[in-house]
């Protein structure tokens, strides 16, 4: 039942079965705002206060997991991009040695397999310079063809609890380089 007193409005709510209101079934409250109901307990505000409060903290929950997935894709992201930056500088750089060179015109085994050879330590040192967590026995470099082939394991650390490893993400990168003068 709305009775309007003033500016305020008295709104009584009454029980589930439309029963008429009585000092055991009715609640009454004052709002600035017509249509309004109260509860039909008298804890209701304090309900409402713990559902809200329950409501924020797993929205919270959901906004801190997208904000880890989100973050985790970029540094994964970033970690894949630099690890092929570095891996395709020091291919080229090794490419551009006296001994690559003289390969260009008579590309044969032997001189593909010391390309392979000059490209791994380049590769290996680039990563330490860069700081690019790079397993020696994870790099294989091997002539292929008139080239080498790159395959590369390796994982990035997402989190890391007590020096021990809680989540890292495999990665790999296999690229095919040819040897061109």
């Amino acid at each position: 039942m709305i009775a309007r007193q003033g500016k305020w409005v008295r709104v009584t709510a009454l029980s589930p079965y439309h029963a008429a209101p009585t000092a055991a079934n009715t609640t009454a409250c004052l709002r600035r705002w017509p249509g309004l109901e109260c509860g039909g307990r008298f804890d209701d505000g304090l309900e409402s206060i713990r559902v809200r409060v329950r409501t924020v903290i797993r929205r919270l929950v959901w906004v801190a997991m997208v904000g880890l997935l989100g973050y985790g894709g970029a540094v994964v992201g970033a970690s894949f991009f630099q690890t092929r930056q570095v891996v395709d500088e020091a291919v080229f750089e090794a490419g551009r040695r006296p001994r690559a060179a003289a390969a260009v015109g008579q590309a044969t085994d032997s001189t593909l397999l010391e390309f392979a050879v000059d490209a791994r330590e380049a590769i290996l040192v680039a990563a330490r310079r860069n700081n690019l967590p790079i397993d020696p026995s994870k790099l294989m470099v091997k002539p292929e063809g008139r080239g080498i082939r790159v395959s590369l394991h390796w994982s990035y650390v997402l989190l890391e609890v007590a020096d021990e490893t809680a989540l890292a993400v495999p990665l790999w990168l296999e690229r095919t380089f040819a040897l061109s003068p």
